[in-house]
């Protein structure tokens, strides 16, 4: 019973297909002609990318790291992404809604939970966020299965990324500072929960909060992670620096987009907020990580090559071509961008594990 090869590949391979047959719903949705097996493709491409992808990585990640501390078995770990993957495949194959809208909000309370119990283990100021981030999952979750529409949902989805991602750097930059030095992470984490909490009782003020707090947290994270590194780089480290002032870039512009209209409803705007957030920040951010990660998963190197900085400019390009084709409401500037930003993460999946197999070779 005790195998995470049996246990983790399904749940890997679940969470990469919701990826693959959300980003097939966005374009759809954007009038791509292609074909459509199921409606719910297109209807929930946003909860398809935010839980039954993301949610299932991040689940298993957070999960493997309170399994190794506490030594728990891989089932009682695992049941946290299997919900979020069980979740998917209900949208995925057209099950009932509320179905799969429970599947995530329990998977989003059993994630809170894992949150909860590594911050117990390790009560660190990355902890925290980790947390905060995983009751903003929980909160948007619960809203959109009490009946409330989608885009009225989205902030907590966002907070959940933004606090997890920021976390992470926290974490990796050993960031050590305590007393008073605690105070700014921790106001902005708590005005972005806050936030996204407030939008049950006022939509517009909620994502306005938010989104302030989306723009100090950006600035607060270049001045601690970006900007004090002057030693010379090359190779991983250039591209690491080149992802992480390009992802918190993308970070202050969706805070501006959400101060300046505080969309609460499917549009132009409502796009353009959503997507800075979600792929500006969060995918460049992935690219950043993803060679950290990997070697430690994986057990060998991951190879770098020039080849990377092709997916990453990919995906700044296409999705500057999406936010103008919004600004302008130019409807084929928004498919092409989108299709290109599609493109773009396919392109680092196909970088990556070339990567892998190059480092594998040369080991």
């Amino acid at each position: 019973m005790d195998n995470p090869v049996t246990l983790r590949k399904p749940l890997a391979l679940s969470a990469m297909l919701a990826l693959l047959f959300a980003l097939w719903g966005g374009l759809v949705r954007l009038q791509w002609p292609f074909p459509i097996p199921q409606a719910d493709w297109i209807s929930f491409h946003g909860p398809l990318m935010v839980s039954g992808f993301f949610g299932t990585v991040i689940a298993m990640a957070r999960s493997n790291i309170l399994r190794s501390k506490q030594n728990l078995p891989w089932p009682l770990v695992l049941w946290v992404p299997l919900a979020t993957a069980l979740g998917a495949w209900t949208f995925l194959l057209g099950g009932p809604e509320k179905g799969g809208e429970g599947l995530f909000l329990a998977a989003s309370l059993g994630y809170l939970a894992v949150c909860l119990g590594y911050f117990r283990l390790q009560p660190a100021l990355f902890a925290g966020l980790a947390l905060m981030g995983g009751l903003a999952w929980a909160c948007g979750n619960a809203l959109w299965f009490l009946g409330r529409p989608i885009p009225r949902v989205a902030a907590g989805w966002q907070v959940f990324f933004v606090l997890t991602i920021l976390a992470e750097r926290l974490e990796i930059v050993r960031w050590k500072e305590s007393g008073p030095a605690l105070v700014p992470p921790f106001l902005l984490a708590a005005l972005m929960l806050g936030g996204s909490l407030l939008t049950a009782l006022d939509p517009a003020w909620g994502v306005r909060v938010v989104s302030a707090g989306f723009l100090a947290g950006g600035l607060f994270h270049l001045a601690v992670d970006a900007w004090p590194h002057a030693e010379k780089a090359e190779g991983w480290r250039l591209f690491s620096r080149l992802c992480l002032f390009s992802g918190y870039g993308w970070m202050l512009v969706g805070g501006l987009i959400g101060l300046s209209f505080a969309p609460t409803e499917s549009g132009l705007p409502y796009d353009a907020y959503l997507h800075a957030l979600f792929l500006g920040m969060v995918f460049t951010m992935v690219f950043n990580h993803a060679p950290l990660l990997l070697p430690r998963v994986l057990k060998s190197p991951v190879s770098f090559h020039p080849f990377f900085y092709f997916h990453w400019a990919l995906l700044q390009g296409s999705l500057v071509l999406r936010l103008a084709g919004d600004g302008l409401a130019n409807p084929d500037w928004r498919r092409w961008g989108a299709l290109l930003n599609a493109a773009a993460i396919l392109l680092f999946f196909a970088n990556t594990l070339w990567a892998v197999l190059r480092g594998r070779k040369d080991k």
